[in-house]
């Protein structure tokens, strides 16, 4: 017989903490994602102005400088070592660039080749990141150092949604025939693409 140390459910032995902008008077203020040590990372609106990244540690917010030609955005993923990653794009040009924030340094991912846009989604605590770049269709990717492609066995649109410190990738993979959008969820590891299927009767699924 198992005896639990807590009686309460989890939910109930936090206490909500409120994160405040960096401004008097915010119109929206959303957290995205968090690491294994606490750190909250996401975006913030203020009265007067463009969603800006952020990530929140021990209690205190800081507010990611994104390039002043790309200086909207919004950071989706943060590991334990402070690393970020996320979507910038410009004030006119809302085509999104896949980023990482490192060291205090703003790294522009790049794009697959034929793609007009990207966005990193997720980020493991070696820093390998992984996402999707746009055109002609989504298409799942990840990055060590250099821009990889996923190529789905179901497709051609495709996104790499999550990462583990194995370096293991999870996402989704589809197509969009006359009677609506049909997808599949799949694991990639080691190279090599298993595709999860659905679940029986389903037509779409996504990991």
């Amino acid at each position: 017989t198992l005896f639990a140390a807590e009686s309460r459910p989890a939910w109930d032995r936090y206490i909500m903490q409120v994160v405040q902008p960096p401004c008097t008077i915010g119109i929206a203020f959303s957290a995205w994602g968090i690491s294994e040590d606490d750190r909250v990372c996401g975006g913030y609106w203020c009265a007067a102005g463009d969603e800006r990244p952020f990530v929140w540690h021990n209690g205190s917010l800081t507010t990611i400088q994104l390039p002043a030609t790309t200086p909207i955005g919004r950071a989706l993923d943060v590991n334990a070592q402070g690393q970020l990653v996320g979507w910038m794009h410009s004030s006119t040009n809302h085509s999104l660039h896949a980023f990482l924030y490192s060291a205090g340094i703003i790294q522009d991912l790049g794009l697959l080749p034929g793609s007009g846009e990207a966005e990193s989604l997720a980020i493991n605590s070696s820093g390998v990141v992984c996402g999707y770049s746009n055109g002609p269709s989504l298409r799942a990717c990840w990055w060590d150092g250099q821009l990889h492609e996923i190529v789905p066995s179901f497709g051609p649109s495709s996104t790499a949604n999550d990462i583990n410190d194995s370096g293991t990738i999870c996402g989704w993979m589809g197509v969009a025939p006359i009677s609506g959008f049909v997808s599949r969820a799949f694991v990639w590891s080691n190279e090599r693409l298993l595709d999860l299927g659905t679940i029986p009767g389903g037509m779409n699924a996504e990991a």
